[in-house]
């Protein structure tokens, strides 16, 4: 059999894949997994969050649901804010993580330390308002956090479009 390829290098492979399409793969697996990253970051949060107020002993159960909830809106927010750049060019998807990241990662933080707490320390009453206010700080923090992002991330993509 008479061989037609001339090839120079044995581990060159038949494939008619270009560069761009395999850059293009390793960015979409990259945006995939940073979705993944800031969808464990904020499901931690929950966790945390619902550690702790079970080791505070909270009686209620509409307690337990407004911290479920509470703590999965910014996490929300910046999953949404991820999913509609996913298409768009990769500078702008990483500026929305980087915020994502930087919005969650604080909560996280601190309803790790209120959960790290050791127990017993049931407190009822006022001794109990951080359950509270902690997710609403951190919603508040989180909106100007995301105000910061989508502005930058308009900046970017206007700046790279022009």
């Amino acid at each position: 059999m008479l061989n037609r390829r001339c090839n120079t290098n044995p581990y060159e492979t038949n494939e008619h894949a270009s560069d761009v399409s395999k850059e293009l793969s390793v960015r979409s697996n990259f945006r995939v997994s940073l979705l993944a990253l800031v969808s464990v970051v904020g499901i931690g949060n929950t966790c945390a969050a619902l550690i702790d107020a079970y080791r505070e002993g909270y009686p209620s159960l509409d307690g337990y649901l407004f911290i479920g909830i509470a703590t999965l809106i910014p996490m929300a927010i910046g999953v949404a804010g991820m999913l509609l750049s996913i298409a768009r060019r990769f500078k702008t998807y990483l500026v929305w993580s980087a915020g994502s990241l930087l919005a969650l990662i604080p909560g996280l933080f601190v309803w790790s330390v209120c959960a790290a707490i050791p127990t017993p320390r049931i407190h009822m009453g006022v001794g109990q308002m951080h359950i509270f206010f902690l997710p609403v700080f951190h919603i508040g923090y989180c909106l100007i956090v995301y105000l910061g992002t989508g502005l930058l991330a308009l900046v970017v993509s206007e700046t790279i479009e022009a």
